[in-house]
């Protein structure tokens, strides 16, 4: 019976260690994701984010990110065109303050988003019936703290050099 057992626990140590080796190659980390950081001032502070600037990063988001973990202030996703953006809660855990943003004026805020609760479906956004070509995610309460309004002007470093 020991041997039966050895060899059961053996078996899944492996198959342990073949689900997580594979799952590693098609589930990109949060530190595979997130490589560039930005600067926003506005408001009444400068704050630090994340920003997507790609289809990867954009569909990512913050989706999976525990906010006890989180290293910077929020994220932004910066679009090459201005159009009616959409967005959705999918794999959030925690709530939102959605900033709409077109060139640097902020022209909607959507405050305290709920993340979805296990098998809820995801809350949805949207920028109608405004263009963006910005949208600024913070944990919510994140408006009222760093003091954001409608009609505030963003003003965005990004060190990697990007032209803005």
């Amino acid at each position: 019976m020991s041997l039966l057992t050895d060899m059961i626990a053996a078996l899944l140590k492996g198959l342990v260690a073949f689900i997580l080796f594979f799952s590693s190659l098609f589930l990109p980390s949060v530190d595979q994701i997130y490589f560039h950081t930005a600067i926003l001032s506005g408001g009444d502070q400068s704050i630090r984010v994340w920003y997507a600037d790609s289809d990867e990063t954009r569909r990512h988001g913050l989706s999976s990110v525990k906010l006890k973990n989180l290293p910077v202030d929020g994220m932004l996703f910066r679009f090459d065109e201005s159009e009616v953006q959409h967005f959705w809660m999918n794999k959030m855990k925690f709530d939102l303050d959605v900033l709409w943003i077109e060139g640097h004026e902020i022209v909607k805020i959507d405050l305290d988003i709920p993340a979805p609760a296990f098998g809820e479906e995801p809350a949805k956004m949207t920028s109608s019936p405004y263009e963006v070509n910005r949208v600024l995610e913070l944990p919510a309460g994140g408006v009222e703290k760093w003091g954001f309004d409608i009609g505030d002007s963003i003003e965005y470093w990004f060190p990697e050099s990007i032209d803005e």
